[in-house]
């Protein structure tokens, strides 16, 4: 038999272990605003005619920085946070999207997969949205951008996805292409 001691305890633990599985992971690394400034200076900070967009922290030690150059185009640092610093892991070649130099910062976005974390950036001219698109991949780690630029029904991806150790990330693009397409489709439905 129980007695209201035990029962008190055996309750008790009880509450401590279902808090504990629902308690949620910590999503991502938080960065005060002073580690932020130092990411934009170990990025570049424009040195090179290069303008920090958007910083976007990646769980759980680096920070993926969007640049811009006057509007002649983008491209992306990876920077690794250690031991209190910054430091640049990468720096992206400009992107070599045809449709994607009209596109925002808030489309720069944290990608998180079972088999992969990164980032993506895509846009579309104003004018041609209904079937144009650039879409960037930039998986943690690989220091290589992944591309798609769709044209109505052609797709002209970047050649590095057709190596046979990057399936996941074409498999990836390729499920973005084909959602817009879709979304596309759909919408020119009467």
């Amino acid at each position: 038999m129980i007695n209201r001691r035990l029962a008190f305890r055996l309750a008790i633990l009880s509450v401590l272990a279902i808090a504990a599985a629902v308690s949620p992971a910590r999503a991502q690394q938080e960065f005060t605003k002073a580690q932020m400034v130092a990411a934009n200076v170990a990025a570049g900070l424009g040195a090179d005619g290069w303008d920090i967009e958007k910083l976007v922290p990646v769980p759980p030690s680096h920070v993926e920085v969007l640049e811009s150059k006057g509007g002649l185009g983008w491209r992306l640092a990876e920077l690794k946070f250690a031991k209190g610093s910054f430091s640049a892991e990468w720096v992206s070649p400009p992107f070599n999207l045809q449709y994607i130099d009209v596109a925002s910062k808030e489309d720069f976005k944290l990608v998180q997969t079972p088999k992969f974390v990164g980032v993506t950036f895509n846009g579309c001219p104003p004018h041609l949205c209904d079937d144009h698109v650039g879409i960037y991949l930039h998986v943690i780690g690989q220091r290589q951008g992944f591309e798609a630029d769709v044209d109505g029904q052609n797709v002209v991806y970047s050649q590095n996805v057709w190596d046979p150790k990057n399936r996941t990330y074409f498999a990836w693009l390729s499920d973005q292409v084909n959602s817009f397409m879709s979304a596309q489709a759909a919408a020119k439905k009467p």
